[in-house]
């Protein structure tokens, strides 16, 4: 039995990835930490290490750069959210993403500082940065089939659900990042409220279709 070998990429194009990667990741950093309108071109060919030049070979303007930093971003929200994931039931489904999304936010403070910062550019600025509510949109799509795989619920009962789960979970995110609040037993418990809040709607999307 002949084996498959996994085909290799030309040097060339293994560089560009790369080098497209460098600038994402300085762009989240930048972004998360600074504010997406204090970050210049130049600022972030700094922060990647490489000449302004390299930044317009592959972004067009800040714009298409912001953009490919919230793609990654969800891209990684959700690998993170399927590794919680196993063959249970949709109402145990939505408690462990809601409890994931709220360690995610947790553990990437610049992370939640960008979407926040993005969220606030779509309800400005809804015309200028349409293309930024896209992969919101394609992301709340996956977390609803996630939600629902093992159910006849799907949809409609599937999309406010996956609304409901990342809003509230990044509204508490925000509230830590905005205030700075220390961890303590009130922060555990609207957590937890949070959870058995997503746990029983679930739980309730299913009753209603079966």
């Amino acid at each position: 039995m002949a084996i498959k070998r996994k085909r290799r990429l030309p040097r060339v194009e293994e560089r560009q990835r790369a080098t497209r990667r460098q600038l994402v990741a300085a762009a989240r950093r930048l972004f998360g930490r600074r504010g997406v309108f204090e970050v210049s071109i130049e600022d972030l060919a700094r922060e990647a290490e490489m000449g302004k030049g390299t930044v317009y070979l592959y972004f067009a303007n800040r714009d298409a750069l912001l953009g490919a930093a919230l793609e990654d971003c969800l891209g990684e929200m959700e690998r993170w959210i399927e590794g919680v994931l196993d063959g249970s039931d949709a109402p145990d489904r939505a408690r462990r993403i809601a409890l994931a999304y709220l360690e995610f936010f947790r553990r990437h403070p610049d992370t939640t500082r960008l979407l926040l910062q993005v969220r606030g550019l779509t309800l400005l600025q809804p015309a200028r940065h349409r293309a930024l509510s896209q992969p919101i949109r394609r992301h709340l799509s996956l977390l609803g089939e996630r939600l629902m795989s093992r159910s006849r619920a799907r949809r409609p009962a599937a999309q406010p659900l996956a609304v409901l789960i990342l809003g509230a979970s990044f509204g508490v995110a925000s509230m830590s990042v905005l205030s700075r609040p220390r961890r303590g037993a009130w922060v555990k418990e609207l957590e937890r409220g949070l959870a058995d809040c997503a746990q029983v709607m679930a739980e309730r999307a299913v009753e209603h279709i079966d």
